[in-house]
């Protein structure tokens, strides 16, 4: 049996079960090879789970707590320091669009022009409201 006979089963399961993966799922099967595809280095343009806030601060009376922190799946560089887009992971529960408004939030937070929202069966893009504004 051929090597490639015993992985076609594998990826035919893998594409009826896309409902059941979890978003971490869909970053490692799909998101981060489709950006390697596309010529995205992943040493020196792409960052996963980067940290947008630590959390908003909650104060009642005397106790103090941090809200949930928030993170953007990925963030896109240009070159380093220079981040360019925001792509926001979501498993197959949410419809196809279902992350570009988390996306467009952390895109305009970082001062980035580009965002997308990305599931196992396809990805929706965005141009951030305040235009591109790519620096050369």
């Amino acid at each position: 049996m051929s090597l490639e006979s015993r992985l076609k089963p594998a990826t035919t399961a893998t594409q009826k079960n896309k409902k059941t993966l979890s978003e971490r799922d869909i970053c490692t099967k799909f998101i981060t090879p489709a950006l390697v595809r596309a010529d995205w280095d992943p040493h020196t343009q792409i960052r996963e789970e980067v940290s947008l806030t630590r959390g908003r601060m909650i104060v009642r009376g005397r106790m103090v707590a941090r809200g949930k922190a928030r993170r953007a799946d990925y963030v896109l560089y240009q070159r380093p320091n220079l981040p360019i887009a925001v792509v926001e992971a979501k498993d197959n529960s949410h419809p196809l669009g279902g992350g570009m408004g988390q996306a467009l939030d952390y895109a305009q937070a970082m001062d980035v022009p580009f965002a997308s929202a990305r599931t196992a069966t396809g990805f929706y893009s965005a141009i951030s409201p305040d235009g591109p504004r790519i620096p050369r």
